[in-house]
Parts: structure tokens; C-alpha cells; sequence
């Protein structure tokens, strides 16, 4: 009896150690598959190399981790406008922060790939239209803000629109369009609405003295900040209501090695050693239609400034 029961427990002895035995040999099995899963994860193409090292070029740890991600969902699903959108907007950035022409073409193109990938996209005009704005393309600008607001009407498609109208000198159109940015419901959104906000004060500013306005325009220009283009308009509006000692002590005021002049639609930076702006110089460039060939005009009328372009 003893022998038999012995023999039972040495039958289950071996039964439990031969299924901890499979056990073990399963897990041992999937861990190699998931570690080979993960080499194969880690071993990148040399397409996703050469993108990895563009956007440590470009783009700090945050944005890079962003990037990947929009080029993994694009790699994935290129059909899915967002993601094109999202990427050029990186790019984008990268362009108004440091003022470098590669990542504008680069944002050029993923905008022009959202757009292939759904012509009705809203977002992809509008950053299409801002991406024009910036070269200085205002009869394009104009036609993506406007194809933008006939898919969905938003505050910052109307802005770029009368930035576009006003850079192609068409300041009554200009202003009516600020003016109806101004009455758009609602407020700017994202992290760049205070600096929306501040355009299009500058905007209703600059188009209101362009037409004459010039108390209405020193109005708005005051509320538009304090950056340099802004306080050159204000500048130019006291000259231009008759007060040219006013005008030149806030020139002077401003104490600038470097004036950003507003150009249509953007600035443009005339840097030397300035010291200090002459109302002169100033009211050449403000009489003129402020198109770079313009101040370079204006610039050789008063070569004792210093002032290069």
C-alpha cells in the first residue's frame, strides 16, 4: 500500500515539474521573440537614420519626440492630413524663431503634402497661406486664407488674409478685413494667441494710417506692444498729424543697434550702427509703398546714418 502510494506521488511529482517545465519553456520562447521584436524595433532603416539626425538638427528634445511621432503616423498612413501638418508646423517654427530658409522649404513641402492628401483640409491652406505670408507671396497667401475660410471661418484665417491684402498694397480691403478679424467671435487660440492678438491690433493700426487715419492708426498702435515696428508706427503717425518733435524724441526713445521696419505682410531688419532713426529717413520709407526696393531707396537718400540693409 505504502509502495503504490509512493509510486502515485512520484507520478505527480513528474507531472508538476514536466508542466513548470513547458511553462518555463513558453515564457523562455516569448521572451526571445519580443527581444528579437525589440532589436528589430531598435535596427532603424537608413531613411529613418538620416530623419532621426535632421531633426536633432533642427528641433530640441521635445520637438524631436513630436517629429518622430507625426513620421511614424505618416510612414504608417500617409494619407492622414494631420500628420503632414503637424510636422510642417515644427519646421514652421524652427523658420520664425531662427529666420533659416531650410526648414521653410521644408515646411513648404509637408504642408503641400497635407493638402495632396486632402484638398479640403482647412489647416494645411491656412498654414499654406502663413507659409506665403512669409515669403512675402501675398496674391498666394491670399488665395489659401481664403480657400481656409471657405472650409472653416476662423479668426486666424481672417488675420492672414488682411495681412495678405495689406501686403499687396490693398489697404482699404486691408482694413475692412482687420476690422472684421476684430469682430470675429471668439479670441485667438494656442500658445501664439497673445502675439495674434497683437498683430492684428497692428494691423487695423498700420492699415488705418495708411489710409489716413492717422489718429485712429496711433490708436491702435499703441495698444499693438512695444516692439520696434509697432513703435516706429506710432512715430509715424505723430509726424504725420503735424508733430515731428514728438515723432523724433520716441525714435530716439527706442535707443536701437538694430530697427525692424514693417515691410507688407512681414519686417524686414536694417541693421548698423544706427544710434539713432531720422524722421527724415523715416517719413522717406513711409511715403514710399515699403517694398524692400523701396528702403534700399530711402537708405541711399541718407547714407550718413550707416544704415545697411
Amino acid at each position: 500500500m505504502e509502495r503504490e502510494k509512493g509510486v502515485k506521488w512520484r507520478i505527480v511529482l513528474i507531472g508538476i515539474l514536466f508542466t513548470a517545465s513547458v511553462i518555463l519553456a513558453v515564457l523562455f520562447f516569448k521572451n526571445i521573440v519580443q527581444a528579437e521584436k525589440q532589436l528589430k524595433e531598435k535596427i532603424l532603416s537608413p531613411e529613418e537614420i538620416a530623419q532621426k539626425q535632421e531633426f536633432e538638427r533642427f528641433f530640441n528634445r521635445e520637438q524631436q519626440d513630436a517629429a518622430t511621432e507625426f513620421f511614424g503616423k505618416i510612414k504608417s498612413n500617409p494619407d492622414v492630413p494631420e500628420s503632414y501638418v503637424g510636422l510642417g508646423r515644427l519646421y514652421y517654427g524652427v523658420t520664425v524663431k531662427f529666420g533659416n530658409e531650410e526648414p521653410m522649404q521644408k515646411a513648404r513641402g509637408y504642408f503641400q503634402s497635407a493638402i495632396a492628401a486632402d484638398p479640403d483640409y482647412a489647416p494645411a491652406h491656412a498654414e499654406m497661406g502663413w507659409v506665403f505670408l512669409s515669403s512675402l507671396e501675398f496674391d498666394r497667401a491670399r488665395g489659401e486664407f481664403e480657400r481656409a475660410l471657405s472650409l472653416n471661418q476662423t479668426k486666424e484665417s481672417w488675420l492672414g488674409k488682411s495681412w495678405a491684402l495689406y501686403g499687396a498694397g490693398k489697404y482699404n480691403d486691408a482694413l475692412a478685413s482687420f476690422e472684421k478679424t476684430a469682430a470675429f467671435s471668439g479670441n485667438f487660440s494656442g500658445p501664439g494667441a497673445g502675439e495674434l492678438s497683437l498683430s492684428a491690433l497692428a494691423g487695423l493700426g498700420w492699415s488705418d494710417y495708411r489710409v489716413g487715419e492717422f489718429a485712429l492708426g496711433k490708436k491702435y498702435l499703441e495698444q499693438a506692444g512695444n516692439d520696434s515696428v509697432v513703435r516706429i508706427g506710432v512715430a509715424a503717425a505723430e509726424y504725420a498729424l503735424g508733430d515731428a518733435k514728438a515723432s523724433q524724441q520716441l525714435l530716439d526713445s527706442l535707443h536701437l543697434d538694430k530697427i525692424d521696419l514693417i515691410v507688407p505682410g512681414g519686417e524686414m531688419s536694417i541693421r548698423g550702427p544706427v544710434g539713432r532713426m531720422n524722421v527724415d529717413l523715416m517719413n522717406c520709407i513711409h511715403e514710399r509703398s515699403i517694398t524692400p526696393e523701396d528702403i534700399g531707396y530711402c537708405v541711399r537718400e541718407h547714407p550718413e546714418f550707416g544704415i545697411l540693409i
